[in-house]
């Protein structure tokens, strides 16, 4: 995987390598070639497990001060569990869906979870600005049965 550029959302450190206007090609599972063109900076988390044995997939959004990190559960065709996407930088759970429909087939969308930015923080090692503000967040995660944070500290 080529890094194209280093970044960072809010002191969350991302390695983009795919970022905004490339075009990505392959075939689905029938043979059929299809291509994308990312519309936002795509890339990962370095240090984090994503659930698939990579880094944390991430989609940054235009809105640089956004507080609320959306996760879209994604699956595979047969409703398993596949991966989780974050999407940092948009402005509500609508427009991190659309997103993921803009660039993933809808067929692999689960579950769509938000948490503040200051937990993210925390498990990347960006410094938090007011962790205590999302204490009940991990009752709500607890409540799914796949965990992002038993996957973030994973692979720390």
């Amino acid at each position: 995987m080529t890094v194209f550029r280093k970044t960072n959302f809010q002191g969350i450190p991302i390695h983009l390598d795919r970022p905004k206007g490339f075009i990505q090609k392959g075939k689905d599972e029938h043979g059929k070639e299809w291509s994308r063109k990312y519309l936002y900076d795509y890339g990962f988390i370095p240090g984090t497990h994503g659930g698939d044995g990579d880094d944390l997939d991430v989609f940054i959004g235009p809105d640089k001060k956004q507080q609320t990190v959306f996760f879209v559960i994604q699956n595979h065709a047969d409703k398993s569990f596949d991966e989780y996407k974050a999407f940092l930088g948009f402005a509500d759970k609508k427009a991190a869906i659309a997103a993921y429909k803009q660039h993933i087939p809808a067929k692999f969308m689960g579950k769509v979870i938000s948490m503040n930015i200051d937990l993210l923080k925390a498990m990347t090692g960006a410094r938090p600005q007011g962790i205590a503000k999302i204490a009940g967040l991990l009752d709500e995660l607890s409540s799914i049965s796949l965990n992002p944070i038993n996957y973030f500290f994973s692979n720390r």
